[in-house]
């Protein structure tokens, strides 16, 4: 009896790592299968995202998203004409100095700045349309005559701040 049970026992045992062993490989196939089939539904629905058409509120967002990295972009970017910097060249500032030791009354052409400075009539020109959009140049063109220029109140302010009278 004590050879039966032994035998038994030795038996079961057998039995029993026979079993775990299978459910060990069963268990990893099945992991397998079911990794393997998650990965497939994944991959299906990343395809069928990228088949889809743009939905509205998606371009609305990359819209939104591309305007605000332009604002941040730009955003410290001073324009040529910013009215808060006032950057007059060395031609610029001769002119407006000259238009400040003239009298209240008297205005000037381009042609008579040009000549006065030895400059070039186009450059010459270019200073006086600067000092104009800073409003430290006012002008008038008389039917049939060329533009007179003189110096505005705020160009006068300016030559005053500045100690250049």
């Amino acid at each position: 009896m004590q050879v039966w049970l032994t035998n038994r026992i030795k038996k079961l045992g057998e039995n029993i790592e026979s079993t775990i062993t299978q459910v060990i490989v069963l268990g990893l196939l099945g992991g397998s299968v079911a990794v393997l089939a998650f990965w497939k539904k994944g991959l299906n629905y990343v395809h069928t995202i990228l088949t889809k058409p743009t939905p509205l509120w998606i371009t609305i967002i990359m819209g939104l998203l591309y305007f605000l990295y332009i604002h941040l972009k730009f955003r410290s970017y001073s324009f040529p004409n910013d009215r808060n910097k006032i950057k007059l060249s060395k031609l610029d500032l001769d002119i407006l100095i000259c238009f400040g030791q003239l009298p209240d009354d008297r205005s000037l052409t381009a042609n008579d700045l040009s000549q006065h400075f030895g400059s070039k009539y186009n450059q010459t020109q270019y200073a006086i349309d600067n000092l104009c959009s800073y409003d430290f140049l006012m002008r008038e063109t008389p039917f049939g005559e060329d533009t007179i220029y003189w110096l505005s109140v705020k160009g006068r302010d300016y030559l005053a701040k500045k100690n250049l009278l």
